[in-house]
Order: C-alpha cells, then sequence, then structure tokens
C-alpha cells in the first residue's frame, strides 16, 4: 500500500495546526500450526471479518514462505489464493479451500497450480508465539502560504497482547499519549511520511517484524527504508541480528546474498566455475542499535532488501527491477554455517530439523 503523493490547498489556505486521526486497529492475526502434505508447518491468518483474510505460510524443514490472501466470497468453501514473491517475479501457486470458516481450526486442501491435491489440518497455538494486532495513528497539519500543503505522519504500531501475562510489560505497546507525543516530535511538514509495519517471523519464540516507510516529499522526490526490530519471547529480551551470527560473517553473508541475487534475476557468473567473490558484492545494510534496516529474519530465511540502484550496482544498467523494494532470500539451510551456536536462532534451526 503507497503512500499519495502530498496535495495543494487553495491559495492562501489558512495554516492547520497538528491533529490526530482516531486510533484505528486492524486484523487481528491468528498463528497456527499442524501439518500440510504430512508436513509439519506453521501459518498465520488475520482479518477484520472471516471473509478479508490475508497471511502466510511456510513449512518448518525449509521451501519458500508462501502469501494467502482471500478472493472467494461466501459461497462455497473459503478460497485463499497461494502466491509468493521469489525476487522479481510474483509467481501464483493455486488455492487453499477451506472447509469452514476460519476458527480453533483450519482444515481443507491445498489445490496448487500443478494440480496436485495436499491437505491441511491446522490448530490455533500460540506456546512459543505472540498474540497480536498492528494499530495505526496519524497527525497532519499544514504550514501558511499562497500554495501549502497538507502533511502528515502516520505509523502503525504492534500491540502485542499477552505481554501483561506474560510478565513482559516492557514489550507493552506505549499508550496514547506517549504515542501522540512521539508522532508530533518526528512531524516535520514536508510531505507524507507512512510507516507500514508487518510480522515477518512469529515461531518458536523469536517474533522479527519490519517498519518500511515511504516519504513524498513536497516538490517530488520519495524516500524509503526499514526498521527492524527482533525479540526473544523466551525471555521478553529485544535481540540483535548482528548477535545470532558468528564473528567475521560481514564477507560470506554479502557472498551469498549476491549469489541469490543473481540467481534471482537469472545471471549465471561470467565464465564457468568463476566464483561470486571475484565480482562486485551487494553491501550490507548499515547495523544500527537494533538491527540491521534492511535485513529482517523470516519464516524461511534471512531477507535483504535492496533499492533498484543497489541492485543495478551488481548487475549492471541493464537490470530491470520490478518491485520496491527488492527482496533478496537466503534459505535458513545456507545461512546455518554463519549462525552462532547456542543462540534463539540457532534454536529454533534444531527444533525445525535444519540444524
Amino acid at each position: 500500500m503507497e503512500a499519495e503523493a502530498p496535495k495543494a490547498g487553495p491559495p492562501g489556505c489558512p495554516p492547520q495546526p497538528p491533529r490526530f486521526g482516531r486510533l484505528a486497529t486492524g486484523p487481528v492475526f491468528h498463528r497456527y500450526t499442524g501439518t500440510l502434505g504430512g508436513e509439519r508447518v506453521t501459518a498465520e491468518l488475520g482479518w477484520a471479518r472471516p471473509d478479508s483474510i490475508t497471511g502466510r505460510f511456510y513449512r518448518w524443514r525449509g521451501g519458500p514462505e508462501y502469501q494467502l490472501h482471500n478472493y472467494g466470497g461466501r459461497q462455497g468453501p473459503f478460497r485463499l489464493s497461494v502466491r509468493y514473491v521469489d525476487g522479481p517475479r510474483d509467481q501464483d501457486f493455486g488455492t487453499w479451500r477451506l472447509w469452514q470458516v476460519p476458527g480453533l481450526v483450519l482444515r481443507g486442501v491445498w489445490l496448487d497450480s500443478a494440480g496436485r491435491r495436499q491437505s491441511f489440518a491446522l490448530r490455533e497455538d500460540y506456546r512459543q508465539g505472540a498474540r497480536y494486532d498492528i494499530q495505526t495513528l496519524t497527525v497532519s497539519g499544514r504550514e501558511p502560504g499562497l500554495t501549502c500543503y497538507s502533511s502528515s505522519l502516520t505509523r502503525d504500531y504492534l500491540h502485542l497482547r499477552d505481554t501483561l501475562s506474560l510478565g513482559r510489560r516492557h514489550l507493552q505497546v506505549p499508550t496514547l499519549s506517549a504515542r501522540k507525543r512521539q508522532l508530533l516530535a518526528a512531524f516535520e511538514r514536508n510531505g507524507d511520511t507512512s510507516y507500514y509495519l508487518s510480522v515477518r517471523l512469529n515461531d518458536f519464540n523469536l517474533l522479527s517484524y519490519q517498519n518500511f516507510y515511504e516519504l513524498y516529499s513536497i516538490g517530488g522526490g520519495r524516500h524509503n527504508g526499514f526498521e527492524n526490530g527482533l525479540l526473544d519471547l523466551a525471555t521478553g529480551h529485544r535481540i540483535t541480528l548482528a548477535s545470532q551470527l558468528q564473528s567475521g560473517y560481514e564477507p560470506m553473508l554479502r557472498r551469498l546474498l549476491t549469489s541469490h541475487l543473481r540467481r534471482d534475476f537469472g545471471k549465471e557468473p561470467a565464465a564457468p566455475g568463476q566464483s561470486v567473490k571475484s565480482e562486485r558484492l551487494l553491501d550490507l545494510p548499515t547495523p544500527d542499535d537494533v538491527s540491521f534496516s534492511g535485513l529482517v529474519l523470516t519464516g524461511a530465511g534471512l531477507e535483504g532488501s535492496y533499492l533498484p540502484e543497489d541492485i543495478v550496482s551488481v548487475l549492471g544498467p541493464e537490470t530491470k527491477v520490478y518491485s520496491i523494494p527488492c527482496p533478496v532470500l537466503i534459505p535458513y539451510c545456507e545461512l546455518r554455517p554463519l549462525v552462532r551456536p547456542g543462540t534463539p536462532l540457532a534454536r529454533m534451526l534444531a527444533a525445525r530439523g535444519l540444524w
């Protein structure tokens, strides 16, 4: 979902002091575990109404992470389209057909694009995950002038529902008054800024989330970036991605990202046997005090997000980039040699049979 470009007001429009929109709560997310085609899977579905579902699922033992979206309506079984984004290609993988309205149990069949049928049976389960929803708050205002613009700042907040029962008060979402103070402090009347939050992993006592922000500045120009977070649900502590990896991981991680980038775009090394080490490598996003701004843990692996100029600098000016930002995924089976033993990430891989 993209923010609209700032709109000009009438000539001589008066100033508008900052004002807040109503706090909005989006879909409530439900976490399920069980089997699909005989394999262990985790699925997460969010809805405000059961006929407007969005979500994802992945297999514990590896493979891609799939996105689920409702498109069917109310007649017959609920149908969810199955897709995943793999580099520049958005692919269709058939439909999930649910036998009943989603609730404590999900049962149905996955009819994939090749005509294969795989039954699934999942149950709502939060033993190693968190209950959450996403809340949104907006502040808007404008400066006076002959031609003036209304600017806005919109931010999503991760609302964990069980923090009090778990004794994790420090993980509670800030109070509404605190959120308003934060937005006012960050609000600049130079365009429209939106922060879109998504949870990328909620399993095996790890919760990984990502804030993608877009800024449309007055007079033109668009800027994108990320703010990521990683929680150890077993302890309630915020942890860094760097703390989960072996020391000296940076060169190998850059080679893995570059190798998968080239594979996603169908570009092989220049000559047989040539190593990616001798080619231009993707840079790692700059770390901050929470995590790397463009690297995030997902259900399928470690994902790096890059802007078109980053991709072109490695693959050449003739490269066509179809998404902004462009995701590059390292599967956990390939990331494993870089994972530090004894960390929450290592424990997750062991529990999934990937260590």
